[in-house]
């Protein structure tokens, strides 16, 4: 059994990550149909960075969107999109400010962390509760971070 959804939906973050002004670096982005699984999974992993006014890409800000999918639900906790259940995700941002570095990253990782499936990580890597994310909402806190980033003079 193939899944088609993967390359959808490699797609559809492709789209987002561009209608928020981002350039999507190919090499490191792609997607992955494993019919050998059971049940079959889809990998999708879409990275890239903001364009400037120019429309030069700022490697200062880097966003990676990793997701996991299954035609079958695995767990209540999974959410459905089009049929298919994100069965994992990790959404990840590092802002290489001049003096700090910031990091956004939530993950829904039922496997490894049972005990809270849904979590952020801070930059030294501790987990918080969090809800369900998904990346639209995701990309508008980047675009706020980045934004305050250049009000505190992290990023000019």
């Amino acid at each position: 059994m193939q899944i088609w959804f993967a390359q959808r939906r490699y797609e559809e973050l492709d789209a987002l990550l561009a209608s928020h002004g981002f350039a999507i670096a190919a090499r490191e982005s792609r997607w992955d149909e494993r019919s050998d699984d059971d049940p079959p999974v889809g990998c999708v992993r879409v990275h890239g960075w903001p364009l400037d006014e120019r429309g030069k890409v700022d490697r200062r800000v880097t966003v990676t969107l990793t997701e996991r999918w299954s035609p079958q639900q695995p767990t209540s906790a999974a959410t459905e999109h089009q049929g298919h259940w994100r069965t994992e995700y990790a959404y990840v941002a590092r802002i290489d400010g001049v003096s700090r570095t910031t990091q956004l990253r939530y993950d829904f990782d039922p496997e490894r962390h049972p005990e809270m499936p849904y979590h952020s990580h801070s930059l030294s890597g501790d987990r918080t509760p969090w809800r369900p994310f998904d990346p639209g909402e995701f990309m508008q806190a980047v675009q706020q971070r980045v934004a305050n980033a250049f009000e505190e003079g992290q990023l000019e």
